[in-house]
């Protein structure tokens, strides 16, 4: 972002930047990154439900996909681009197929 900007491109308007993770200092950059939340800590508290099930589980549990869906935070680092369609959500570590069968994009401006 600083390479950009000391370059005299404008952001958005000349170089849109998006990041991935939606880390806390996101907002706070000098111009706020637009970023996709890979819900970390719903995956935290997801991986630790299992965890329990199989120390609790009589029985080996069977292997199962989970999907949890991405969120497009978007801030100052984007710009809506209303004659462009959005991106298709991705999965960190899926498939094409899974991949291919959600495209829905949750989108959240803060």
């Amino acid at each position: 972002m600083t390479a950009i900007l000391d370059a005299g491109l404008r952001i958005p308007e000349d170089v849109a930047l998006i990041g991935c993770g939606n880390l806390q200092f996101d907002s706070s950059l000098r111009v706020p990154l637009s970023s996709v939340d890979q819900r970390n800590k719903m995956i935290g508290r997801r991986a630790a439900h299992l965890a329990l099930r199989l120390v609790e589980a009589d029985d080996p549990l069977r292997p199962k996909a989970i999907l949890l869906e991405p969120e497009l935070v978007i801030r100052s680092s984007t710009r809506k681009q209303s004659h462009l369609p959005l991106p298709r959500p991705f999965l960190c570590g899926g498939d094409s197929q899974t991949i291919s069968e959600h495209n829905t994009l949750n989108l959240k401006t803060t």
